[in-house]
């Protein structure tokens, strides 16, 4: 599959796409961008450009579905994958902008292993995930 635009992307991940964020064993933060779909072309696409893998999600709802794909990428490669999306995206920018400040606060030189949460920027870090969970749970209110 051929790279796709910046452009493309933020669109698509703005439509099917979602930032989740969470911490392994209560001590290392994770950040990853997914995007689900029934036609795994664009996130060959997305896989392509920006890395990450694309799998099939294993759908147990009912026969007639169709089966579903999803695209998924962390740490290092998500933080790439929102920048180069930010200046294009309108629904999920909150949430990127939020991925990218805890990206910021991960990993990098001299942290511990991986990504542990370490104690000078540990309440931010809980704090920003949060903000990321309550943004992805919020309804759409309408056109104002």
């Amino acid at each position: 599959m051929a790279n796709v635009s910046a452009e493309y992307a933020a669109g698509l991940f703005d439509g099917e796409g979602c930032v989740t964020s969470y911490f392994h064993s209560g001590k290392y933060a994770q950040v990853a961008a997914k995007v689900c779909m029934t036609d795994p072309r664009p996130l060959k696409g997305l896989s392509t450009t920006f890395g990450g893998k694309v799998r099939p999600i294993k759908d147990i709802r009912k026969a007639h579905y169709k089966p579903q794909f999803e695209w998924i990428v962390y740490s290092k490669d998500a933080k790439t994958f929102f920048e180069a999306i930010l200046p294009y995206a309108i629904v999920k920018r909150d949430q990127i902008a939020l991925a990218l400040e805890l990206l910021s606060l991960i990993g990098g030189r001299g942290a511990p292993r991986r990504n542990q949460v370490t104690y000078p920027n540990a309440e931010q870090r809980e704090l920003l995930v949060q903000q990321i969970r309550t943004l992805n749970t919020r309804r759409f209110a309408g056109v104002e």
